[in-house]
């Protein structure tokens, strides 16, 4: 039997895959997204809709790609590598978690781990001295990974250095 929930759940998905609010999405990616989407609570949801955000998730095969400037109003990219669709299901889907956990959260001014690929700026947030930034950047990073866990996913070696766990 269909509820009120299960059309909520099923209109706040489609808010968030809509593509007036997105960069772009490959096909290969929206199957995971929908899994993980499917899997959060429906007050995650909502709070994910009021952030302001669009998912980039290119398609690998394609080599260049113009997006126009007009339209695109999002405060906050979920930038997805097409490398990630090389990756098991569970590494794609805690990934996808993870970084949903980090808009869940809300997005600051924490310095460069917030632009760049944060799986892989520790090192060159070191080497810059950036002690400060660096110590926030590793706090983002094992919240946003210990709420994707409660969520149920399993999340990847992140830059936390700690092990994958198993959700």
């Amino acid at each position: 039997m269909k509820t009120d929930c299960d059309d909520d759940r099923i209109y706040y998905e489609e808010q968030l895959l809509d593509g007036c609010n997105n960069y772009w999405i490959a096909q290969a990616f929206l199957p995971h997204i929908r899994n993980v989407l499917s899997k959060l609570p429906l007050k995650v949801l909502k709070i994910l809709i009021e952030r302001n955000f669009g998912f980039f998730a290119p398609d690998p095969k394609v080599e260049g790609f113009v997006l126009p400037p007009s339209g695109y109003t999002r405060d906050v990219i979920v930038y997805l590598s097409p490398n990630l669709l090389e990756r098991a299901q569970d590494h794609i889907e805690g990934t996808i978690a993870h970084e949903l956990a980090h808009v869940y959260q809300g997005i600051d001014d924490a310095g460069p781990a917030r632009i760049r690929n944060h799986r892989t700026a520790g090192k060159s947030m070191k080497r810059a001295s950036k002690k400060s930034a660096y110590a926030e950047g590793l706090r983002q990073e094992k919240a946003a990974d210990k709420l994707a866990e409660r969520w149920g996913f399993r999340v990847p070696r992140s830059l936390t250095g700690m092990p994958e766990t198993a959700a």
